[in-house]
């Protein structure tokens, strides 16, 4: 049974803001949109690394540099009907049509359209050369932007998960999960439960010690549970469950 941690962003009211008339500008020579064979999501390093293979974020599930599965979920609701933006789960849940990538050096940022709203999904690793200090810090942040694109206020909420496999080796290994408070942000954390600290090696290798924090503020709903009953229930009625279930196989 695959465990995931997923903290429920809060729901927003949009409104269309209006922007003025300028002249247009002369058209740039036209550039093909580069496709990456990987489009990089959490780019840390070796082993916090979490990619996309598939042509849109939502046609496949995430992976590992090694290949291996390391699942990122991401869903969203508007005006009560849900979407997927991110993996090929639930699979019944329609994915929210991709209509754009954009690969910098440090952000990767999705965006899909429908139902009036405009969303931007943003991945961002600070590893900025004249900061050694944030360049060395162990940390992705992902960003939901919404807008509306008819000029009607909607109701948005957004789901993101992330599986226990992408604090093993091999998804097999036992881990344990807990929730912590730090200040204002509630944190999700999973590790194996041996933590074999430096007891195994190879190419074909992902970190089995130290633990994967997923957090968001504390004003979010958050939940520790099965993966695909996490997001069904977002899927159907907008919320998580009201208990953590940490009893892992």
């Amino acid at each position: 049974m695959r465990r995931s941690c997923a903290p429920l962003l809060p729901t927003l009211l949009l409104l269309l803001v209006g922007v003025p008339d300028v002249a247009p500008a002369a058209e740039p020579a036209a550039i093909a949109p580069l496709r990456p064979p990987a489009v990089p999501l959490v780019a840390v390093d070796p082993y916090l690394s979490v990619w996309s293979t598939a042509d849109r974020l939502h046609d496949g599930e995430t992976r590992h540099w090694t290949g291996r599965q390391h699942t990122l979920r991401g869903l969203v609701r508007i005006d009560g009907r849900a979407y997927r933006v991110m993996g090929a789960e639930p699979r019944d849940v329609p994915a929210m049509p991709q209509v754009g990538v954009d690969v910098t050096p440090t952000r990767t940022v999705y965006t899909f359209e429908a139902a009036g709203v405009r969303l931007a999904l943003t991945f961002l690793t600070p590893v900025l050369p004249d900061d050694l200090d944030l360049m060395t810090r162990p940390v992705t942040y992902v960003a939901w932007r919404a807008a509306s694109t008819d000029g009607k206020p909607h109701d948005v909420s957004a789901y993101l998960s992330a599986g226990g496999e992408l604090a093993v080796n091999d998804e097999r290994q036992a881990v344990v999960a807990r929730r912590e408070q730090i200040g204002d942000l509630t944190a999700l954390v999973i590790g194996s439960a041996d933590q074999p600290v430096l007891r195994s090696k190879g190419d074909d290798h992902r970190i089995d010690w130290g633990y994967l924090y997923l957090t968001a503020p504390a004003a979010a709903g958050a939940a520790i549970g099965d993966d695909l009953a996490l997001a069904k229930a977002f899927a159907n009625d907008g919320k998580l469950p009201a208990a953590d279930d940490a009893r892992f196989p």
